[in-house]
């Protein structure tokens, strides 16, 4: 049985906890790669939606799944980034929100305020 359309894989951003099932909105059209916030407990938390075939886990029952709140505005973790972080993590035996940290290392990039700023230094000889 394959799980419905609106069931998505989402690695968060801890190392705490696998990867977990969430309810896509009707309104919000987002596939893998995709960085979206969800709830964990009390706390909003980032995450990156994930292929459905990578986890070998049952799927859990759709009445117990939350929703995902928002889609963040950046650029999606494309295929390829995300197949290197599938055998990152299978090669190091570490989980893929270890990898996942690094590959989307600022966090910075998940809050609205502040300003990133990116310094081009050269040397000079």
């Amino acid at each position: 049985m394959s799980p419905p359309t609106n069931r998505v894989r989402v690695v968060l951003l801890t190392q705490a906890i696998g990867p977990l099932d969430y309810r896509l909105p009707a309104d919000m059209h987002a596939g893998p790669g995709t960085v979206v916030m969800v709830p964990l407990g009390p706390r909003k938390l980032p995450g990156v939606i994930w292929d459905d075939d990578v986890f070998g886990d049952e799927p859990v029952d759709a009445s117990k799944l939350r929703a995902v709140l928002e889609h963040v505005e950046c650029p999606p973790v494309g295929p390829g980034l995300r197949r290197l972080v599938d055998w990152v993590a299978d090669y190091y035996l570490t989980t893929h929100a270890a990898v996942l940290r690094m590959v989307l290392a600022s966090s910075a990039a998940f809050t609205a305020s502040g300003t990133i700023t990116c310094l081009n230094v050269s040397r000079s000889r």
